[in-house]
């Protein structure tokens, strides 16, 4: 940012100035650490799906479930956002996270957690890449 040199009347103009630049740094970091958690996040839910998922308890579970995992990011009002969902599946993530009941009725089918790992792991990641970024700043 530099040193800067003002009159009294310039001061305020200037402060404005240096935390419209602070702002933009600021974004750019939060821009770049959602992106970079929420990739590395669909790693993690894929991750623990292969870990945890159904396939653990006896019963197979494609690939297709696996594969259809996927992020974006989006600017919102206040920053970004990012959305982590499965494409391919979208309603088993739920199904599997939770557990659900038969179709014809009778014992309930059991949860195979393993989104709620992966997104504290997540957000402990968009902790960190923001730490990491506002630092180098």
């Amino acid at each position: 940012m530099g040193n800067r040199t003002c009159g009294i009347d310039d001061f305020a103009r200037s402060l404005e100035d240096i935390l419209g630049d602070v702002n933009a740094d600021v974004r750019l970091v939060a821009q770049s650490a959602v992106k970079e958690s929420a990739r590395k996040g669909r790693l993690s839910v894929r991750k623990h799906a292969r870990k945890q998922g159904p396939h653990a308890g006896g019963l197979k579970i494609t690939g297709e479930y696996i594969k259809g995992w996927t992020y974006k990011v989006v600017s919102t009002e206040d920053g970004y956002a990012a959305e982590i969902g499965n494409k391919r599946k979208p309603g088993l993530a739920h199904l599997l996270e939770k557990g659900h009941a038969k179709v014809g009725g009778g014992r309930d089918v059991p949860a195979y957690p393993h989104i709620a790992d992966a997104a504290e792991e997540t957000f402990e990641e968009l902790a960190k890449q923001v730490m990491e970024g506002v630092d180098a700043l």
